[in-house]
């Protein structure tokens, strides 16, 4: 019959219909999982980076008390909270930092550390200067002047 081939042809065209939109909403779910994907990765890496900012602020903190310690001629309290601030910065992903501050902030703990109790003002020093390095995050440019050839003026 003529109405039964109409209605067959009208159930195909329709199925024809659902299956482009079928094929629309799969591309949508695809492209939603891609953007979620992008945002899970985007939240690791601001987690990671807010976790090392947190352990950078407790190696401050740590230096800070440090430095209220030496003031204070209790170098061994200072020595003990410098050596734990050292662990927490030997820990940290360089990347975190400026090129050459962990470094440099790591070299002048190690003088802190050998200077206590012995020379409390130099460790005093290289402790200021670490704390600086590290809030400025970028290295202290000192230039050393090669020695010179001229003798000394007599006088």
């Amino acid at each position: 019959s003529v109405e039964a081939a109409g209605a067959i042809t009208e159930l195909g065209s329709q199925l024809e219909a659902l299956e482009r939109r079928l094929d629309r909403l799969a591309d949508e779910l695809d492209g939603i999982a891609t953007d979620q994907s992008t945002l899970q990765s985007e939240v690791a890496g601001a987690t990671a980076d807010m976790a090392a900012q947190v352990e950078l602020l407790k190696a401050m903190e740590l230096l800070s008390r440090a430095r209220l310690f030496v003031y204070q001629a209790n170098y061994g309290l200072a020595e003990r909270d410098v050596v734990t601030a050292i662990g927490i910065l030997g820990a940290l992903d360089a990347a975190t930092l400026a090129d050459g501050v962990l470094d440099e902030t790591l070299f002048r703990l190690d003088r802190v550390v050998a200077a206590l109790p012995t020379r409390p003002a130099l460790a005093a020093d290289d402790l200021d200067i670490a704390w600086q390095v590290l809030l400025d995050n970028r290295p202290v440019v000192t230039e050393i002047a090669p020695p010179s050839e001229e003798a000394p003026p007599e006088g």
